[in-house]
């Protein structure tokens, strides 16, 4: 599953481009901003619900505005919101249920923005995705320094905790000065971060604004767990458990390279290509081992032998950090069945399909 978000400068000046990234990346949820088009003017993608706000200047054209295209064929729901901004609103059933928010902030704000915007995520029930064109420069996502009024963007993301998607890369090229900066955003409940790959294309494709996609990936959380007298691993999805006892000898740096391993294991066996997979795990030291390529310990080497493997595949595999205990709820179910196994009387795995619970 892909979304596409993108300032693309006028909903007929580059619909030709449109249509063709949207067939190249699949996507089945299209947040636009700056559509620049009226109440009554047509605005539809074949195979495709519109959902618009749109705005006008004072001369009556057409400018700014925000929109949501979304697949027919995928379970969705609109969202009518009470705001002065540019913005629409929709609830998605994706890879699980979701608000998705196009927006559109023209440039200069004010405190009343803030207030507009915190109005407009109480109307969002989480998990959301806020994504859009803030016009703002920000440190935190890799903007140059932020001007005055771009403190209104970073006090309203801090104050309704909100995640940034953004990596860093640039998502803007002014057109006067040839200079790139970062002013289109991608924001998520925090409970939501973990599901999401961000990545920003390389070709503007007639706007002044590069396209962002935003894909899911199937999450697999593992965890390790050690006591006093045992040692054990478990891995969790959504109809997926792995549950081992080790030796007692064995470490829980082990434990946890093991688990990753064991979960690439099963990859190999059930996955098809082109499918996406998250493993999730809490374990820094194993991710700098792998990042190190530390093939002295011989799980380092059978991971990164297995990666590549399944990349000859075709497969996609992201091997990310999730940190325990903050209210993540694969990883603290993982916790929970790492917890459980150590009281395993038999040293070996047992798999199980929640489906045959």
């Amino acid at each position: 599953m892909t979304i596409l978000q993108w300032n693309y400068r006028g909903f007929r000046a580059n619909f030709e481009k449109l249509k063709t990234l949207v067939a190249q990346k699949h996507a089945t949820v299209l947040c636009l901003q700056e559509i620049k088009v009226k109440d009554s003017d047509s605005c539809s993608l074949n195979g495709f619900n519109t959902f618009k706000k749109c705005a006008l200047g004072i001369d009556g054209r057409a400018v700014g505005g925000a929109a949501i295209l979304i697949k027919k064929d995928t379970p969705h729901q609109h969202i009518p919101l009470t705001t002065n901004l540019q913005a629409v609103a929709v609830r998605v059933t994706l890879h699980r249920l979701l608000t998705v928010c196009s927006i559109y902030l023209p440039p200069g704000r004010s405190h009343g923005d803030l207030v507009e915007l915190d109005r407009l995520v109480q109307q969002l029930p989480p998990p959301l995705l806020l994504l859009g064109d803030f016009n703002a420069h920000g440190e935190f996502w890799g903007s140059e320094e932020p001007r005055p009024s771009d403190w209104v963007v970073e006090d309203f993301i801090a104050g309704n905790d909100l995640s940034i998607l953004n990596t860093g890369s640039q998502t803007y090229l002014h057109p006067a000065s040839g200079s790139f900066t970062v002013i289109d955003l991608s924001l998520c409940s925090p409970s939501a971060h973990i599901d999401f790959t961000w990545e920003v294309d390389t070709d503007q494709h007639g706007s002044d604004h590069f396209p962002i996609f935003i894909s899911n990936h199937k999450v697999i959380f593992t965890d390790g767990s050690k006591s006093d007298s045992a040692v054990a691993f478990s891995a969790t999805a959504d109809n997926l458990r792995i549950q081992i006892r080790l030796s007692d000898s064995a470490s829980i740096f082990s434990a946890e390279l093991l688990d990753i391993y064991q979960v690439l294991t099963l990859l190999e066996c059930l996955a098809n290509d082109q499918q996406q997979f998250l493993i999730a795990t809490n374990s820094l030291s194993s991710l700098q081992a792998l990042g190190n390529f530390n093939i002295k310990h011989p799980y380092v080497f059978k991971i990164l032998e297995k990666c590549t493997l399944l990349h000859k595949k075709g497969i996609d595999l992201v091997i990310s950090w999730c940190p325990s205990h903050v209210g993540v709820m694969g990883n603290e179910r993982a916790d929970l069945l790492a917890k459980e196994a150590l009281s395993f009387t038999t040293y070996f795995g047992i798999w199980k399909s929640e489906k045959q619970k």
